[in-house]
């Protein structure tokens, strides 16, 4: 059965392990999203779709 991102994602417990899981992927974000860093696609995300997948994924 293919995978699909919407079904399976990690919801954390906290705001602790949020920040935790969001330091892992900060760097890579950054690094793959030259002039866009990973609090400016947070900031972006109430308004953007794109931005919420690419948070959530």
């Amino acid at each position: 059965m293919p995978s699909n991102s919407h079904d399976s994602f990690i919801r954390p417990a906290d705001a602790s392990e949020r920040a935790y899981l969001e330091s892992l992927v900060r760097s890579d974000y950054d690094r793959s999203h030259p002039g866009d860093t990973f609090d400016d696609m947070k900031r972006r995300m109430p308004f953007s779709r794109e931005d919420q997948g690419l948070y959530r994924d």
